[in-house]
């Protein structure tokens, strides 16, 4: 559904285009995390934190992962105590040092085709 006119799709077009990638990033950021909060809150008190974790992403991206994906997701850092900084740092650092898997191996390894 689109219920935006031309007009002011054009209008907003124009404002992304003056805006740096970093403000564009900063709201489509904003814009997620407040997308997933609102996801949270809708969520059962009840459910494990991996429990929850699968529910936000099956809601937030249903048919576009497969279900191996969610389940990886799911379960990302429930049995660790590193932050996700410290992974982002560990993950440059390995690929500094050629410690990597190309993308057409992930896809494979997920199950998801291009």
């Amino acid at each position: 559904m689109n219920d935006t006119s031309e007009k002011m799709a054009a209008m907003v077009a124009e404002r992304h285009r003056q805006m740096t990638p970093e403000m564009r990033m900063r709201i489509a950021s904003q814009m997620f995390d407040t997308a997933r909060a609102i996801v949270e809150s809708s969520l059962p008190a009840h459910l494990s934190q991996q429990e929850r974790r699968f529910a936000l992403i099956e809601r937030l991206y249903k048919d576009e992962l497969p279900l191996k994906a969610k389940l990886v997701f799911a379960a990302y850092g429930i049995d660790k105590s590193t932050t996700v900084e410290e992974d982002i740092e560990e993950g440059l650092a390995d690929s500094d040092a050629d410690r990597v898997v190309d993308n057409d191996e992930v896809r494979r390894r997920f199950g998801v085709d291009e």
